[in-house]
């Protein structure tokens, strides 16, 4: 609706077919405020409709006028919002989509460790129009998926192409995380979320648990990875994941790291070093 607060106005436009006869407003006041006819029960929006608005004093009043308009049949085939769920209540969305209505694409990015085979996307289109595929099905986002949208008109459509990136974080490795010649002796990338690599040298058992690591033999090559996770792993596993840049308490960590992926077993430490 279109409020118009100086001239007491408001403008409601609706989709070509809607009924007018009996149209049920709900109507949002000022405080303690009442309104004649009442929010909530229908109305027949034909012309015109005279509402007044009673003031908390019981006295003041404010006619307003509002006009609903029956616009005609569209032909906009936008798509308005897109959103990426794993179940019908599971938001794994990264960021929001880019929508592009000049070239009409959609590009959403979602976490690492996501299996994009069987996302469900909720869309909103232009109003009164159609999208095949339907909102809410499970699709594939594995290659681009091409969504059709058909105006309400039922003959305009537009072909918009979807495509779902997997987020990676910057590559890194152990020495780039722990050097540093800071005096603090905090890490370059504390703070940071990044993506590293490396072999499991110790495990410490939860709760409060988490796992040593090195990826090379010498100094700023080893880093201790806090994680809640229930099965850590064994010492041996080379993994790979993400995780947040720590300074812990004079210590530089990486924190959180729910998830990882071990990509082998058994494998052999770094050299070590006597310093």
């Amino acid at each position: 609706a279109v409020i118009d607060n100086v001239n007491h106005t408001v403008d409601i436009e609706v989709l070509s077919g809607t009924v007018v006869t009996d149209l049920v407003p709900t109507i949002t006041l000022s405080s303690d405020a009442t309104v004649s006819p009442a929010s909530g029960v229908g109305h027949d929006f034909t012309s015109p409709a005279i509402y007044t608005v009673t003031a908390e004093d019981g006295t003041t009043e404010q006619d307003w006028t509002v006009t609903v308009t029956v616009i005609s049949v569209s032909d906009e085939t936008d798509i308005l919002a897109f959103n990426i769920h794993l179940t019908e209540n599971d938001t794994i969305m990264v960021d929001t989509a880019v929508i592009d209505t000049v070239n009409n694409t959609v590009n959403i990015v979602v976490e690492m460790e996501t299996v994009i085979t069987a996302l469900i996307p909720t869309i909103e289109v232009s109003p009164g129009a159609t999208i095949d595929p339907l909102t809410g099905v499970v699709q594939d986002f594995t290659i681009p998926v091409t969504s059709t949208v058909t105006a309400q008109d039922g003959t305009t459509e537009q072909a918009w192409i979807v495509t779902v990136t997997i987020f990676s974080h910057p590559v890194v490795s152990i020495y780039d995380i722990q050097y540093t010649e800071d005096v603090s002796g905090d890490s370059p990338l504390d703070g940071q979320t990044v993506t590293t690599t490396g072999i499991m040298t110790g495990v410490v058992p939860n709760p409060n648990g988490g796992f040593f690591m090195q990826d090379a033999a010498g100094l700023w090559n080893g880093i201790y990875v806090f994680t809640p996770a229930e099965d850590i792993g064994v010492v041996g596993d080379s993994v790979v994941f993400n995780g947040f840049v720590d300074d812990y308490y004079g210590s530089t960590q990486l924190s959180w790291v729910d998830k990882y992926t071990i990509i082998s077993s058994g494998n052999d430490f770094p050299e070590p070093v006597t310093s």
